[in-house]
């Protein structure tokens, strides 16, 4: 009974910024690409295009298999604005 006035009582999702929980604080670079066997992670070369990511709790194996694909990969803040990131002229987004 106790659990079930808690789950009543709960207030959702509606309104919460979690996005703000898991962003990350400043832009980065992101070089580490996919883990293989016997050498571990890796790290990119010269890169051949630029992909702007915007953390909003991105996984890092995405961000691995983006700078497995020569990607130079440029991690963004949820926050950060369009002209921001246009500014960086990436080739993707």
């Amino acid at each position: 009974e106790d659990l079930k006035r808690q789950a009543a009582a709960w207030s959702g999702l509606i309104g919460l910024d979690l996005a703000k929980e898991v962003t990350s604080g400043q832009s980065s670079v992101w070089r580490e690409t996919p883990w293989v066997w016997n050498e571990g992670y890796g790290e990119r070369g010269v890169p051949s295009m630029h992909v702007v990511a915007i953390d909003y709790g991105v996984k890092r194996n995405i961000l691995r298999l983006l700078a497995g694909l020569g990607a130079k990969v440029t991690v963004v803040p949820a926050k950060t604005g369009a002209e921001e990131i246009l500014a960086m002229q990436p080739d993707g987004i």
